[in-house]
């Protein structure tokens, strides 16, 4: 069930729609009534899920968290960070997962609203125009950049972070290491690479098909069929699982990390510090991002009226023994 049928059966806007389901006050008793009945009407509550809208500032919050995978530590150690704040509030929580698929997270947004009793959506997939928060008359907050109200890593921050260090130890041949679903880390690898260094060589540029350290395996070895004299002194990766590919090639063909090679990596997961070759990596700051995404929740959960709210959080580098100086 779509917000857009009861819209049209109402005779509203989709936003008005919206904001009655949602119990706003910009919104008429009378429209509210409207839009409820047309609600009901299409079997948009069971009675359970009516029982919980009509009591929801009275109750626990039933919290959807939508992720686009768990296989990968980065969004694993998110939703496991999330899971726990909700649980120490009282609330209760649902996964959900997208695997990257756009029509997939279409449905998963309206099943919260028209299946499961969720009252507010935490999404870490980024917003698209198909599945705008004011489609939805429950709350959601985006742990990515996009929609009315989002808390995100500050990557341009990051990348730019790791491009200055690799500067800073003197390194200017430097190489990008990713997959298809990383094009934006790669387009702020060259806007930092143009502004700290003046140009960036498109033939350090990899960008390779698959995932995880079978990525950082072949951008591996294209890096090796370059000729000596043509191949970077050190590479950002777009992850830390890119990198341990990466450095295992290298490490193979006798390339020495950091002496021939230095490597970075982003998200320091908890792998990253054990390394042989502990990895240099741009750090997330989860424990705020979880704190403030929470807050933005738990505001329009409250009902409190607030205007669009976005919130980039700054990085940090971890630096250890991957990148040595030239």
């Amino acid at each position: 069930m779509t917000l857009q049928k009861i819209a049209k059966l109402a005779g509203v806007s989709v936003s008005t729609a919206s904001k009655a389901l949602s119990d706003s006050k910009e919104v008429s008793e009378k429209t509210k009534e409207l839009v409820q009945k047309a609600a009901q009407e299409l079997g948009y509550f069971t009675k359970v899920k009516k029982r919980r809208f009509e009591n929801r500032r009275h109750s626990s919050s039933a919290i959807g968290i939508i992720c686009p995978e768990i296989i990968s530590v980065h969004y694993s150690e998110l939703v496991t960070a999330l899971c726990r704040k909700i649980d120490e509030m009282g609330g209760k929580v649902s996964v959900f997962i997208s695997e990257f698929d756009d029509k997939k997270l279409k449905n998963i947004f309206d099943r919260c609203v028209s299946e499961n009793d969720i009252d507010g959506i935490l999404c870490l997939e980024g917003a698209d125009a198909d599945c705008e928060p004011l489609d939805y008359p429950i709350p959601v907050v985006y742990l990515r950049s996009g929609g009315r109200y989002s808390v995100h890593t500050d990557m341009r921050d990051g990348v730019y972070k790791a491009v200055a260090h690799f500067a800073e130890m003197g390194h200017k041949k430097i190489a990008f290491a990713g997959e298809p679903l990383t094009f934006s880390k790669q387009e702020m690898f060259k806007n930092a690479m143009a502004d700290i260094l003046g140009s960036f060589d498109e033939r350090l540029i990899f960008c390779e098909e698959g995932r995880f350290e079978a990525s950082g395996h072949a951008a591996g070895v294209r890096l090796l069929a370059l000729e000596k004299n043509d191949r970077p002194t050190a590479i950002l990766c777009a992850y830390d699982e890119i990198a341990y590919g990466l450095m295992r090639v290298l490490r193979e063909n006798r390339v020495r990390i950091p002496d021939d090679i230095s490597v970075i990596g982003i998200n320091d997961i908890p792998t990253s510090r054990f390394l042989d070759t502990p990895l240099t990596s741009v750090r997330n700051d989860t424990e705020k991002i979880v704190e403030k995404a929470m807050e933005m929740l738990l505001l329009q959960l409250s009902g409190e009226k607030t205007g669009e709210m976005h919130l980039a959080v700054p990085c940090e580098l971890a630096v250890r023994s991957s990148v040595a100086k030239i």
